[in-house]
C-alpha cells in the first residue's frame, strides 16, 4: 500500500498469513482538532492510502539486524523526511520498527500549526517518527520507550535527524 502523499512505505507480509491487530488509543485536548478527525475531513489526507496495521517496510534486515527506512511527507515541507534506523524483533522488539500508525501520527503532528508551541509527551516513541514531525514544526518534545535497546535506536534516530529549518 502506498503511504499518505507520496511516501515510499509498503506494508509487511505478516508470517503464516496470520493478521495481527495493533489498537491505537488517541486523546485529542484541541477541541477543533478532535472536531476534523471525527467528521474526516482528514481523510482527504490520509483517505485509503494507508493501512494502520503493521510495519511500513518490508526491506531486508543486514546481518546485525539493522535496516534503514526512508520516510518522507511532502505535504508538510521539505524539512519533513528522515533515515530512521530500525533494529529486527529479534534485538529488539517491536518498537524496533516504524509502524503505519506513527505514519499517521506524525501526519497530525506535523500538520499542527507553529504556534502556539506544544509540550508533547511520546510514550513507546519506537524508531521517532511522529516526534520527528513534531520537532520539525518547532514544538517542544520528549521521546521515550521503556526498552533499552528501542530507546537507544530513537536516540540514535534523533541525532541523525536533520534539524529543524535546514
Amino acid at each position: 500500500a502506498a503511504a499518505p502523499a507520496g511516501a515510499q512505505t509498503r506494508n509487511a507480509p505478516k508470517e503464516g498469513g496470520k493478521k495481527h491487530t495493533m489498537i491505537v488509543e488517541v486523546t485529542i485536548k484541541d477541541p477543533e482538532l478532535a472536531a476534523r478527525l471525527m467528521d474526516m475531513t482528514m481523510a482527504g489526507l490520509l483517505g485509503d492510502q494507508l493501512t494502520v496495521l503493521g510495519p511500513i517496510s518490508d526491506g531486508r534486515f543486514d546481518g546485525d539486524g539493522v535496516r534503514t527506512t526512508s520516510i518522507s511527507l511532502p505535504n508538510l515541507g521539505r524539512w519533513a523526511s528522515w533515515h530512521l534506523r530500525e533494529r529486527d524483533a529479534v534485538h529488539c522488539n517491536e518498537g524496533g520498527v516504524t509502524w503505519a500508525m506513527s505514519v499517521v501520527l506524525a501526519h497530525i503532528l506535523g500538520a499542527q500549526p507553529e504556534y502556539p508551541r506544544l509540550s508533547v509527551l511520546e510514550l513507546g516513541a519506537g524508531t521517532g517518527l511522529a516526534s520527528l514531525a513534531a520537532a520539525g514544526r518547532g514544538h517542544s518534545v520528549m521521546a521515550t520507550d521503556r526498552d533499552g535497546c528501542v530507546l537507544e535506536n530513537l536516540q540514535h534516530n534523533v541525532q541523525a535527524a536533520p534539524a529543524p529549518g535546514r
